[in-house]
């Protein structure tokens, strides 16, 4: 029997309903390859280095032999990093193999095959990785064969070999070997400075970087493509199936309690992956479609998390497909893609930041265009689960947010956010998603944004943090993990400044600003000016400025000013919207509309404004939509409640009639109080199960409580991370603090309400079907 559980939250008879289910390469100009680490220094014998997962657990990776004879992980054991890689067959190879494994409180756990282990000696050096091939380059774009014996770049001149050590921002080991790459046979005609590096991801993840650069030395244009091949071996096997992560993202593999998985969904990441079964004279290209390096993989076939990407179950490998490379002299192309590996049950969650161009298609970005960001994490983990509790995204100047385009896209849907969530005065974005994702589940919080004028000429750089906790190995506490993102500019030929500014009249603000205080019945003033630089090489020759009276304010009066001192009255229309139109707005010159607006709302809360600008410039070209900042009035005052949440998920059971508990899976809205005054307060929350108010299904069943109580919170005592103690929820009027100690001024309190803070009894009576209920919050002064 399935139970599926609905649940209302109320704060003055507010309800909500719950539902209770469950690269392209890019090149840059350089004259020496950057890498972004500035410490590397010459080694003759490799080091490893270990990312801790959680526990004793960690994802180690090294060049090289990384494990002694007793199997147990440890540095400078191999010493042939800088001897030449030689290919003893069409499928193995000696030296200096990239190498990836757990480190399991010092003990090592290969991830990839490993052969040529003795039964006393361990793993000698040559051998390590002997059948993967790693980094790979073809001559052409339809070419049909890649053994790793042919196209190995280690296997295959790359002469001058280097092995180098350094440490990036977070004090990691970084690894990388340098060498050129030069032939010239019937495989290919090459002359490039080659460097494969090994580096931890920069997002704090336990993910490993393994990174190809190749730079152009010579006078001539250059041409190729690269790919990497991997044997797999997991959990003491050479047969572990190959499975897909959805949404074209990549692949992991799973084998008794471990775990590994290769994403793409990198800065200059694969575009094509495969998994196909090993055999004697591997053809690394063959399980493309069409069978060669123009063909496509698996992530053209729209597979869900957990299909199985191989034809059939036998010895796996896969093959990471980047797109074909034209190289001009002194240019570099950069290819990356990560790996991590886990065990049962720790969580792995892996952060990414994205943008697409709504605007443009060209693959430039401009003033004006307007942008779609993606903010997703996900749990790679295997048997595990990982809470997220919040994300920071402070917005670059340069980019103005559209806080009504805000959702968040879940297992269970995608739903609007709240505008609030965004501080206009410090360019923050602050959520607290409350959700749990279980192995291959992801939430992805996603926005709209316009380049402005500040950003012409620039590169903006953006990056977002996303904390949470291991669900199931909460010893290891919360931990933040991030993800950046850089969006080149284009100089504009039109440069302008588009300002929207507030003051507060009553209170007698001397001075425009972005952001201003103010209580219901305030006077405020806006400023909205929009002018051509001084500088700019084309000037505006006129269009039409668009904004609204903002929600709780009413108009009072308006002022249009032209660029050539000309003024008139200006009002909106009866929806609160002004369309104005614009004449000619010449260099250094600015146009001007004012207007005083009465602050008609009484709660707390914040008031948030932009105005639109469209039109064409002296050259005859379409600006585009130009949108100015945002002017925020924080509206106080008011004691209360700002937000509650809207949902309390217990998720969907299989009941057999025996009594049981379920906690909530997830808990969608805030808990925000605002209380300007110095008084200490509780806040309490009732549970209405009386009457025709009970929690009841859709023919009318109810819920029977237990002798202890029917719904349960975990009452804190100091702060949040108490561990708490479970405390029935009576029905109202009556009702329990959260905590049992008091607030004081204005908190965001949903720490105290998220994730497996909520518990609920079902008897052995109840009836299946779909569940709602209602809470009270309300807000007591402490005595």
């Amino acid at each position: 029997m399935r139970i599926h559980i609905k649940f209302r939250v109320f704060y003055l008879i507010f309800f909500f309903f719950i539902s209770l289910i469950f690269c392209a390469t890019k090149t840059v100009n350089a004259a020496d390859i950057d890498d972004g680490i500035t410490n590397w220094k010459v080694s003759s014998y490799n080091e490893v280095q270990s990312l801790p997962i959680g526990g004793n657990l960690s994802l180690g990776y090294a060049f090289g032999l990384a494990a002694d004879k007793n199997y147990q992980v440890a540095d400078h054991l191999d010493s042939t990093m800088t001897t030449d890689s030689v290919a003893i067959s069409t499928d193995n190879a000696y030296y200096s193999k990239i190498n990836t494994f757990l480190n399991n409180n010092g003990k090592y756990i290969s991830a990839i095959f490993q052969s040529g282990i003795t039964g006393t000696g361990g793993l000698p050096q040559q051998s390590v990785s002997l059948s993967s091939p790693d980094f790979m380059i073809v001559p052409n774009n339809n070419s049909s064969t890649a053994t790793g014996k042919d196209y190995s770049l280690l296997t295959n001149a790359l002469k001058n070999k280097q092995y180098y050590i350094g440490t990036d921002d977070n004090g990691n080991k970084a690894f990388k070997i340098v060498g050129d790459f030069q032939r010239n046979d019937s495989f290919g005609n090459f002359n490039l400075k080659a460097e494969i590096l090994l580096r931890a991801s920069q997002s704090n993840s336990a993910v490993v970087y393994r990174e190809l650069y190749l730079q152009n030395n010579t006078t001539s244009t250059q041409s190729f493509g690269v790919l990497y091949g991997e044997d797999t071996y997991l959990n003491d096997s050479d047969i572990v199936a190959i499975q897909d992560l959805g949404d074209q993202s990549g692949f992991f593999i799973q084998n008794g309690n471990y775990k590994l998985m290769v994403s793409k969904n990198v800065p200059d990441g694969p575009s094509n992956y495969i998994g196909q079964e090993n055999n004697t004279g591997l053809n690394w290209l063959a399980g493309f479609i069409p069978a060669n390096f123009s063909g496509t993989g698996a992530e053209a076939k729209s597979f869900n998390y957990g299909d199985n990407i191989m034809n059939k179950r036998g010895d796996s490998t896969y093959t990471l497909k980047w797109p074909y490379t034209t190289l001009a002299p002194s240019q570099t192309a950069h290819y990356a893609s990560t790996i991590g590996v886990t065990e049962a049950p720790y969580s792995l969650p892996v952060a990414g930041k994205t943008y697409t161009n709504e605007t443009s298609s060209d693959k430039l970005n401009r003033v004006g265009d307007k942008l779609k960001f993606n903010l997703k994490i996900g749990n790679y983990g295997f048997n595990s689960k990982w809470s997220y509790d919040d994300l920071v995204d402070k917005i670059p100047d340069g980019l103005q947010i559209d806080t009504s385009t805000i959702k968040m896209t879940t297992a269970s849907g995608t739903q609007n956010i709240s505008s609030d969530v965004y501080d206009s005065s410090s360019k923050t974005l602050t959520f607290y998603p409350s959700v749990l994702l279980t192995d291959g589940q992801s939430a992805t919080i996603s926005f709209e944004a316009t380049i402005t004028e500040s950003a012409s000429n620039q590169t903006l750089s953006n990056t977002a943090n996303f904390t949470g906790h291991d669900a199931i190995n909460t010893s290891d506490g919360s931990k933040t993990y991030n993800a950046s993102v850089d969006i080149p500019v284009e100089k504009s030929s039109f440069e302008y400044t588009f300002t929207n500014l507030v003051k507060n009249e009553t209170k007698g603000d001397s001075d425009f600003s972005e952001k201003t205080d103010a209580v219901a019945g305030d006077i405020v003033d806006y400023q909205i000016k929009f002018g051509t630089n001084s500088d700019s090489k084309d000037y505006f020759t006129g269009g039409q400025l668009k904004t609204s009276i903002p929600d709780g304010m009413t108009f009072v009066s308006g002022q249009i000013i032209g660029s050539d001192g000309w003024t008139g009255s200006a009002s909106p229309d009866s929806n609160g919207n002004f369309s104005l139109g614009i004449g000619n707005v010449g260099n250094g010159t600015f146009a001007t509309l004012n207007f005083k607006a009465k602050v008609s709302q009484a709660s707390a809360g914040v008031i948030t404004s932009t105005a639109n600008m469209s039109g064409t410039t002296s050259t005859g070209i379409s600006t585009g939509d130009m949108v100015s900042n945002v002017a925020q009035v924080d509206i106080s005052d008011v004691v209360g409640f700002t937000e509650t949440p809207r949902l309390i998920d217990f998720g969907t059971t299989n009941f057999a009639g025996k009594e049981k508990s379920l906690t909530n899976v997830a808990t969608t809205g805030q808990l925000i109080v605002n209380h300007p005054t110095e008084d200490n307060y509780y806040v309490q929350v009732g549970f209405t199960n009386a009457n025709t108010e009970q929690m009841v299904n859709s023919n009318g069943d109810a819920l029977s409580p237990s002798a202890d109580g029917l719904m349960f919170l975990k009452q804190r005592v100091d702060s949040d991370t108490d561990t708490g103690t479970w405390t029935p929820i009576p029905s109202n009027p009556s009702s329990i603090p959260i905590k049992s100690g008091t607030f004081n001024g204005s908190q965001n309190l949903t720490n105290y309400i998220g994730v497996g803070a909520w518990k609920l009894y079902l008897g052995s009576n109840t009836k299946s079907g779909n569940y709602s209920g209602t809470l009270t919050w309300s807000l007591t002064d402490a005595p």
